[in-house]
């Protein structure tokens, strides 16, 4: 009897462990501004600024409230 309730319980482990985590959606909470122009996705404004100055230097860049979603 002991080892079917082990043997039980190691699979709900295992079943645990076998759910596909999204890493879609985990990206999508960690992206909170997106490029304008190209869409590129930045996680922080500082990084969003830096990419407009590197791939689009005559692009105005919008301040941290025009992009808030």
């Amino acid at each position: 009897m002991d080892s079917i309730h082990f043997r039980e319980k190691a699979q709900k482990e295992a079943a645990k462990h076998k759910q596909a985590v999204s890493q879609f959606k985990a990206r999508e909470n960690g992206i909170h501004f997106t490029c304008p122009i190209c869409k590129a996705p930045n996680a922080f404004y500082k990084n969003l600024v830096l990419h407009m100055e590197n791939k689009h230097p005559n692009a105005k860049i919008p301040s941290e409230a025009e992009l808030a979603h």
